[in-house]
């Protein structure tokens, strides 16, 4: 008689699946330090005004050409206010939402090392967490401050 093959897994057991689709996890992850937070805030905040910067010279090399009629002054001059302001934050969602929601990390997280990733898992940060951690970055906490 043939022995029966023996294998390290069961061959009919079902196959086994994550819960949660799409993410990748990682094992163990070490929440970044204070100083590294800072420096990634410094960074993204130069990285988002220098595309501000890019924005507003593409606008005003468009309105030399005299191809928007005045635009570059609409938003960006001494009377933008609003216009600016809104520029700004949408500018800076924009760049929150796509880099971190492609890649898991901004240009601030590439250069110290760290990446957004959810508390639960360890994996890629869900949309859905992404788009309040991004809105978050807006609001501003010391129009607050009176309540402590």
């Amino acid at each position: 008689m043939n022995p029966e093959p023996t294998f390290e897994e069961n061959p009919y057991a079902p196959p086994q699946a994550s819960l949660i689709s799409g993410e990748e996890t990682i094992p163990e992850y070490e929440p970044a330090s204070q100083g590294k937070r800072f420096a990634n805030y410094l960074i993204d905040q130069v990285a988002t005004i220098g595309l501000i910067f890019l924005l507003a010279f593409v606008i005003g090399a468009l309105d030399a050409m005299e191809i928007t009629g005045g635009l570059a002054d609409r938003l960006f001059g001494e009377g933008s206010g609003l216009a600016g302001n809104l520029i700004g934050i949408l500018v800076g969602m924009i760049y929150y939402l796509v880099f971190e929601g492609l890649w898991g990390r901004t240009l601030g997280k590439l250069i110290t090392g760290t990446a957004a990733v959810n508390s639960r898992t360890g994996g890629r940060i869900g949309f859905g967490a992404l788009l309040g951690r991004t809105l978050a970055r807006f609001v501003p906490f010391e129009a607050f401050s009176f309540l402590a």
